[in-house]
């Protein structure tokens, strides 16, 4: 994990090209260790980045929670998480719907192919009618 005054071993800050876009989460912003927790999350998703990476990442966030909250954020830290869950919530809900809707699709067809009957009430429940 990285400081101003200690970069870590793998600071982007001193590898960005001169013109490269950049923007820095401070430790003290109560939301920004959330959102390098979400970086780290999305990269191992997409497996895009070594797992040491990833490691220091994760790290650095639990860091940037710690200083946040001794800096009197801690309210607006659990704030921050409470509202990032909701969220996260809110789109597996999403995804259920949309794997829902699939399997009722698949069920139909393959009742309609194999002449099973009385699906229809299941298809429509899994679809959300």
């Amino acid at each position: 994990m990285g400081t101003k005054n200690n970069p870590g071993k793998f600071d982007c800050y001193s590898r960005a090209e001169p013109d490269e876009p950049v923007f820095v989460l401070l430790g003290r912003d109560p939301v920004a260790w959330l959102l390098v927790k979400q970086w780290v999350l999305l990269r191992a998703r997409l497996r895009m980045t070594e797992k040491e990476v990833l490691e220091e990442a994760d790290a650095c966030a639990e860091s940037m929670l710690v200083y946040a909250v001794q800096r009197g954020k801690a309210d607006q830290a659990e704030a921050a998480k409470n509202a990032w869950l909701r969220n996260g919530l809110l789109e597996r809900v999403r995804e259920l719907e949309a794997l829902c809707k699939r399997a009722a699709d698949a069920l139909s067809g393959l009742a309609d192919a194999v002449g099973v009957g009385d699906v229809d009430d299941l298809v429509r429940e899994l679809r959300g009618a």
